[in-house]
């Protein structure tokens, strides 16, 4: 049974209704006091009544055409992590082009992939397990290059300062792209 079982039910009992030639109005007021709050709605019952009345007896769903109803395998999944590694300023419009699936298909699929949107590019939410390991690892090294060769650690930060007030998202974009940032870089003379 591909329908859910309280559906695929409530459809049987609007079958024999109509069968008994009971009005769809009532129809669905019987199963809706019978099922409560996981009765279909009005307009599914006068829909199935139709169905019924014109001499179908199936009560399943009819096969429909179009998109499965998800669109979130892994096959799918795969292919759109694959596209974001290529491109991280790629699309979704053009995500759910390249693989035929809608939008709101892609964007569930980019959410639960864990990447987000940043001055349009694609990045991860949080470090990977990997990415984490290899931080590990670069520290490490660096501190054991300390001790033994007693090399001095340069860090990093950058500063951005805007003095224009910029109206839209592009125009913050574009000024994003094109502006360096000054990098500052302190010597630390670390001492055990």
């Amino acid at each position: 049974m591909a329908d859910n079982d309280v559906s695929f039910r409530q459809r049987a009992v609007i079958k024999f209704l109509v069968k008994e030639e009971i009005p769809a109005a009532e129809i669905h007021q019987r199963v809706q006091h019978a099922y409560g709050s996981v009765c279909v709605g009005a307009s599914s019952v006068r829909i199935w009544v139709k169905h019924f009345k014109d001499g179908n007896i199936s009560i399943e769903d009819e096969p429909r055409s179009g998109h499965p109803r998800i669109a979130s395998t892994e096959h799918n999944k795969e292919r759109v992590d694959e596209i974001i590694q290529v491109d991280r300023r790629v699309t979704v419009d053009t995500t759910a082009q390249k693989l035929g699936i809608g939008n709101s298909a892609v964007q569930e699929i980019i959410e639960s992939l864990g990447y987000r949107k940043v001055c349009a590019r694609w990045v991860p939410r949080l470090l990977t397990k990997d990415h984490k390991g290899q931080r590990k690892a670069i520290t490490s090294e660096l501190l054991q290059r300390y001790r033994h060769e007693g090399l001095c650690i340069v860090t990093g930060d950058e500063s951005w300062f805007h003095h224009l007030k910029l109206e839209t998202k592009k125009q913050r974009m574009e000024m994003s792209r094109c502006c360096t940032s000054s990098v500052v870089h302190y010597a630390i003379n670390v001492q055990d």
